[in-house]
């Protein structure tokens, strides 16, 4: 896809102003993400690349990717206002997890889905993560290879941790 190189670049000025506001940002941080409401004006203002292949959205912390249960909102709530006049609403590439923002990949139609598909398995396109820390860490970059658990937090309800 030729769109890669661009959503690249958006990615890259995205990490600039995250890393800005990081930089200047107070010691302790508490944040509640406020309910989206699921209409034209916001999904326009989530889209951050389209093109006749794939759209780029900006997924906020506290949205849920898929539908589930105690799950009052979702992205996919949003899939029918990026159709753009195609018949058939996008598809997701990939998903990321309800408390972590970042930039979503959609593919237009069958072809592109399998592109991106094939792109994420051949390590073409990678997510990459940026973490919020309190302190300075001692490398300014790295890996975190801790091994993840699964925790039952209540009722069935499940969180994975380090």
């Amino acid at each position: 896809l030729g769109s890669m190189a661009k959503i690249e670049a958006t990615t890259r000025a995205t990490k600039r102003v995250v890393e800005s506001a990081v930089r200047s940002a107070p010691a302790t941080v508490r944040w509640k993400p406020s309910p989206l409401t699921v209409d034209r004006k916001v999904a326009k203002k989530m889209l951050l690349y389209k093109d006749e292949n794939i759209l780029a959205v900006n997924k906020p912390s506290g949205l849920a990717v898929h539908d589930g249960p105690k799950m009052t909102q979702s992205l996919v709530q949003f899939l029918p206002l990026w159709q753009y006049g195609r018949e058939e609403h996008p598809e997701l590439a990939h998903r990321l997890d309800r408390d972590t923002s970042g930039v979503l990949l959609l593919s237009r139609h069958a072809k592109a889905a399998t592109m991106l598909k094939n792109a994420f398995n051949d390590n073409r396109i990678v997510k990459k993560y940026l973490a919020i820390c309190v302190g300075v860490p001692a490398d300014p970059e790295g890996s975190i290879t801790i091994p993840l658990a699964v925790k039952n937090i209540a009722n069935g309800m499940f969180r994975v941790c380090a």
